[in-house]
């Protein structure tokens, strides 16, 4: 996972993680995003459109970024995940602690707004 799959404007950072997401790819990720926060990224909006596949341990390591995300001050949403992925997401309970949005201009409206899950 490259850190072109980073995209910052203005104080929105937008992650685009792709293929499969595992523990490993995970942990990746948050190494990339947590050194943003704090540092004028206030919002975290991460695309889920591409990845097809993700694991229990990845699910674990979205919940440990939005409570860094949070502890900085910040929100974070999800943004058009697959079908299967919402489904997964939404067993897990993360509707119930962010918002799962169907498109990027949906995520990025919750985020503008500053409204909670």
């Amino acid at each position: 996972m490259a850190a072109d799959l980073l995209n910052r404007d203005g104080d929105m950072l937008t992650a685009c993680p792709r293929g499969r997401l595992g523990q490993e790819e995970a942990d990746r990720l948050c190494e990339l995003i947590v050194p943003h926060l704090g540092r004028g990224t206030r919002r975290l909006m991460l695309d889920l459109s591409s990845v097809d596949y993700m694991t229990s341990s990845a699910l674990g390591a979205i919940i440990s970024l939005l409570q860094k995300v949070r502890s900085a001050g910040g929100r974070m949403a999800v943004a058009a995940p697959l079908e299967r992925i919402h489904i997964l997401l939404e067993v897990a309970g993360l509707n119930q602690l962010l918002a799962l949005c169907r498109d990027r201009g949906e995520a990025r409206r919750h985020l503008e707004e500053g409204t909670e899950a």
